[in-house]
């Protein structure tokens, strides 16, 4: 958790984080889809993880707005379309036996 009055990050500290966002994100959406693609049509679980994948490449392909708070925006954007595929991800992973 970031503490009261902490300042996002901003100049190339800010370009470092959304890169590796997008580094991550491009990483995890072919294993989720993969994942997702095994389950059965219309499998809710299956559903979730295509959306995941789906949401986040369109994240992904989004222009950053203009602006000095674009791209912090966007960063924030990118990090919960990463939370959401990892989420996604956790669901679709087959459980190990006992």
């Amino acid at each position: 958790m970031i503490g009261p009055g902490a300042q996002p990050p901003t100049g190339a500290v800010l370009e470092l984080l959304t890169s590796a966002l997008r580094g991550h994100i491009e990483l995890i959406i072919p294993v989720v889809e993969r994942a997702a693609r095994k389950l059965p049509q219309y499998y809710s679980l299956r559903d979730g993880g295509l959306v995941a994948v789906w949401s986040a490449r369109k994240k992904l392909s989004a222009t950053v707005d203009p602006g000095p708070d674009g791209a912090a925006a966007h960063a924030v954007e990118l990090a919960y379309a990463l939370d959401f595929l990892c989420d996604r991800y956790e669901s679709l992973r087959p459980t190990a036996p006992a």
